[in-house]
């Protein structure tokens, strides 16, 4: 933009001689304002009244127009003539046009000294406007150019921490204890020792509990969520420590349930099992298999792989029919992409 340097005198814009010379036009004028737009989003940016002050950036390009307000909020805009004091080069005009009563100016440099840059009015028309309206000022206060501070970067939400539950009582009831790590000894946790009813399992987390402290006696190990405690090898009220591993990745494989349609109790399988019979779930127990995308599951009627297989890519909701049948799986090897 070629901006216009204002002269080391006051220079007078707008045309030379007030319009008419009969009676008033109009409806008496009772206020003055302009309007201040900024030429480079082409948007209002403010009201400056008759004698107040607007800012304006240093190397911001605006347009003031005059608005004369009219009994009956109406609103009239004069042909004016503008004068604008600028000794410093505080303020640069770059165009002009009298006939809709408006300027654009650009903010120079700011005055070291304080000061605000006046820019005085005088309407040209025959309206019915008092000699204290008909001529004014406003006064530009030009500002150092604003630098936009850069925005933070958002803090990433912290990912929560897997792990599992142990609750006192079945269904998820009870005293608990949530634990994110492996603990040897439960006897000063709140769930206490010998007192393990139900699991909450999150995703991801594969949880093996103990009969007795630092990991010893008899074992069982859950992918899932356990309802109740009663008819796993360790036992309700039973659990002293535990083992604890999580991932984030999402693990895939089969799920096995002991009834039709994805009922009943489960378990999740990520690998081969050679012998159902000595996981929690049981042999000879499987009613229906929930297959994860991208997976594969061949079930076998004996253990050791042996026996009538079947091998499935998708769900299954019921195993009546296939050539292992129902309650017939004994062992059984995933494969995922």
């Amino acid at each position: 933009m070629t901006l216009a340097a204002a002269p080391a005198v006051a220079q007078k814009i707008g045309v030379g001689q007030t319009r008419g010379g009969g009676a008033p036009e109009g409806p008496p004028i009772v206020a003055i304002h302009a309007t201040v737009e900024d030429m480079a989003t082409k948007k209002e940016i403010g009201i400056v009244e008759r004698g107040g002050h607007f800012e304006v950036q240093e190397g911001q390009q605006v347009r003031l127009r005059l608005v004369a307000e009219a009994a009956g909020d109406r609103r009239r805009f004069p042909s004016t003539r503008f004068e604008v004091n600028s000794e410093s080069r505080h303020i640069y005009v770059d165009k002009l046009n009298p006939e809709v009563g408006a300027v654009i100016l650009t903010g120079g440099r700011p005055n070291s000294r304080g000061g605000a840059v006046p820019v005085q009015y005088e309407i040209l028309e025959n309206l019915n406007v008092g000699d204290d309206l008909r001529t004014g000022r406003f006064y530009l206060d030009i500002v150092p150019q604003r630098t936009q501070q850069p925005r933070p970067e958002p803090k990433p939400e912290p990912t929560p921490q897997l792990g599992v539950t142990l609750y006192s009582d079945a269904g998820y009831r009870g005293a608990s204890t949530r634990f994110l790590a492996s603990d040897r000894d439960l006897h000063d946790d709140a769930v206490g020792n010998d007192r393990v009813s139900s699991i909450r399992v999150d995703p991801g987390c594969t949880v093996t509990v103990f009969e007795h402290p630092n990991y010893g006696g008899v074992a069982s190990t859950f992918t899932e969520d356990v309802y109740g405690m009663d008819g796993t090898r360790v036992g309700n009220d039973a659990v002293s420590s535990l083992r604890l591993e999580c991932s984030t990745q999402a693990r895939r494989g089969v799920t096995l349930y002991s009834d039709g349609y994805f009922e009943g109790v489960s378990a999740f399988f990520s690998g081969d099992v050679a012998n159902l019979g000595a996981t929690d779930f049981g042999n000879d127990r499987a009613s229906s298999i929930r297959v994860d995308q991208g997976c594969e599951v061949t079930i076998f009627a004996d253990v050791e792989f042996r026996g009538r297989y079947a091998t499935f890519r998708d769900t299954l909701p019921l195993l009546n029919g296939t050539p292992v049948g129902n309650d017939a799986v004994s062992s059984l090897r995933v494969r995922c992409d």
